[in-house]
């Protein structure tokens, strides 16, 4: 899916701005749209209208760099 991107965004450490055209598997793409970020180039997907109201869940993972701290 061919997404534009309607605002500058950063995923999964990259940097896009308003206005680049990307592609993106359909799941990835849906995302954007859904969001109001992107706008599907094919217009299979609507592009939502963001909702500052709305909650956001996020998927947060722990994780265990193995780091040791000594003092001295």
């Amino acid at each position: 899916m061919k997404i534009e991107f309607l605002q500058d965004w950063k995923h999964q450490g990259i940097d896009f701005e308003k206005g680049d055209v990307k592609s993106f598997d359909d799941a990835t793409g849906e995302f954007f749209c859904k969001a109001g970020i992107g706008k599907d180039l094919a217009g299979k997907v609507n592009t939502e209208i963001p909702d500052p109201l709305k909650p956001v869940l996020l998927d947060v993972q722990s994780s265990n760099q193995g780091e040791v701290i000594t003092n001295g």
